[in-house]
């Protein structure tokens, strides 16, 4: 059987000394290989711009819809994010999408690396601006 826990690389006794430079050089020469479960949904180098502006505008679109029941201090929930969306005063369409557009403009400085990413720092960014 090639099971890797049956058949070590290294046997080493109680008083014997570690082949610390054998290890290390197997250790070095090991790469591992991403799987789908361990790769960051990430977001494409020359789609950055528009998957910001969807993600970004899917957001706004949610906090409208919560609107008609919205009281400032509630918290709007959001599938991409982590956190709630949580206003402090009342849905303004013009003010979302002035702090929608300034994130836009900041994120084009420091992109963000995953889709997460990108729908989080717009969560937080409107809980702090709008």
């Amino acid at each position: 059987d090639q099971n890797r826990w049956k058949k070590p690389l290294f046997t080493v006794g109680a008083m014997e000394p570690l082949p610390l430079d054998d290890i290390m050089s197997v250790l070095k020469g090991v790469t591992l290989k991403p799987h789908h479960s361990t790769v960051p949904d990430s977001i494409a180098a020359g789609n950055t711009l528009h998957e910001l502006d969807r993600i970004t505008q899917d957001i706004i679109d949610i906090i409208l819809k919560a609107r008609p029941t919205y009281v400032p201090g509630d918290e709007i929930r959001v599938p991409v994010a982590s956190k709630p969306v949580v206003l402090s005063k009342g849905i303004n369409l013009a003010r979302l999408r002035r702090v929608r557009r300034q994130y836009l403009k900041l994120s084009q400085v420091a992109q963000p690396t995953s889709r997460a990413d990108a729908a989080n720092g717009f969560v937080h960014y409107l809980c702090l601006n709008a």
